[in-house]
């Protein structure tokens, strides 16, 4: 018999037990529908968060007080106290492969608008920050005076609500500040703030006065540190020149500051390291759930198995038949595992249509763009038609081991 000919008369035998085959490949299609949801909308996930990244800039690096796994001047667990200056941010901007380094101090502190005086969220920077962090100006410019200020969309719309932020007047610790520029909110999770950027921290107020961290006023890093009484800053962000040069220009930033300050009581990070750090946390992750929903697979494989088992018996005396009109061992093993293979992969076929609806479903609701690729329905697949096969061939075996005799006398 011919390959299709096999499938042909598989085909016939499942649809003569239409319910029963459905059933049996049930525990298939929720293995195959769970990983390749997982894996898709990881994928996609991880597509999304790694345009983020980019969107920060390939040559962003930053500097941040505490030495690399452990904290400044103890163990893992101590605290760590930054001893950044503004002193440290010139000397990085005068290295010849950094384009611009700026400073970032956060904190909280009071401001005065036409609704009144309330604590805000501040962060202390250089007129470079909306650029070096990827934020973009929607109105006005970046300050360049000392009492100049910038405001994101949310404080923007919080604090002036009947007129347009900029060229309006804010009052910051008794300082009258105006406003230049309004930049976009920040994005939950993957702002500037969240990439080691130094967005703003939680503290400025939204309606019932709790803390939302887009509610941001960027303010002169020196007059954020007097207000705060500090000489340090919480971060340095600085660019490289080429994409191509970060990795040298991290290390000579790495020597520059060991040199100034004698110890390793900062780390110095990359966008491109915290991407790639990113994506092997996440691969490893996504792979982990992906086993934990791959064990349904192993127990629709055995669901196969034993229903094919069940076929046998029901079916010996056809098998006896068989085999006294000349069919080999091998026509009877093909034989049942083409049906267990059949089985298996409509499985695995309805499993995908399962995880397409539902990476449409989840992608639209979580808000990022996730699909089937090619490699997952390849993959999904071939472990379809593994499983039948793996668990088709004790059946089959214990079919093509039949005596003829013995299988035509059974009723």
């Amino acid at each position: 018999m011919r390959p299709l000919d096999y499938l042909r008369e598989a085909g016939t035998d499942l649809r003569s037990a239409k319910l029963r085959s459905l059933l049996t490949s049930l525990g298939i299609i929720i293995g195959v529908g769970s990983v390749v949801m997982l894996l898709s909308l990881g994928e996609g996930v991880r597509d999304t968060i790694s345009r983020n990244f980019a969107d920060l800039g390939s040559t962003r690096i930053t500097v941040s007080p505490g030495a690399p796994g452990r904290g400044v001047g103890g163990g893992a667990f101590a605290p760590i106290t930054s001893t950044l200056t503004l002193d440290d941010v010139a000397a990085i901007r005068a290295l010849d492969d950094v384009v611009d380094a700026e400073p970032v101090l956060q904190a909280v502190g009071p401001i005065v608008t036409s609704q009144g005086p309330r604590p805000a969220a501040l962060t202390g920077t250089g007129p470079g920050y909306a650029a070096l962090t990827g934020l973009e100006l929607e109105a006005g410019r970046t300050f360049a005076a000392e009492r100049e200020a910038m405001l994101s969309r949310a404080a923007a719309d919080r604090y002036f609500p009947d007129r347009e932020a900029v060229g309006a007047t804010l009052t910051v610790g008794g300082q009258d500040f105006e406003v230049v520029g309004v930049v976009e909110n920040l994005t939950l999770g993957l702002g500037a703030g969240q990439a080691g950027g130094g967005g703003a921290p939680p503290g400025g107020q939204n309606d019932d006065d709790r803390p939302s961290f887009q509610v941001a006023i960027y303010l002169p890093a020196q007059f954020v540190m007097d207000l705060v009484g500090t000489d340090n800053v919480s971060q340095i962000i600085a660019a490289a020149a080429d994409p191509a040069t970060v990795e040298a220009t991290v290390e000579r930033v790495e020597a520059l500051m060991l040199e100034r300050h004698g110890v390793e009581d900062f780390r110095v990070d990359s966008i491109a390291e915290l991407l790639e750090s990113f994506d092997q946390i996440f691969g490893v992750l996504t792979g982990f759930l992906a086993a934990i929903a791959g064990i349904s697979l192993l127990v629709g494989g055995i669901g196969i198995m034993n229903i094919m088992l069940v076929v046998v018996t029901e079916r010996t005396r056809e098998i006896g038949i068989a085999k006294a009109i000349g069919a080999t061992r091998r026509d009877i093993v093909l034989q049942f595992l083409a049906e267990a293979v059949l089985i298996s992969l409509l499985g695995g076929m309805l499993g995908l249509l399962l995880a397409w609806v539902g990476v449409a479903l989840l992608g639209e609701a979580l808000g990022i763009e996730a699909g089937l690729s090619a490699w997952i329905i390849s993959l999904a697949l071939g472990v379809s038609i593994a499983i039948g096969v793996f668990f088709g061939v004790a059946p089959a075996w214990r079919a093509a081991r039949m005596d003829p005799i013995t299988a035509l006398r059974h009723e």
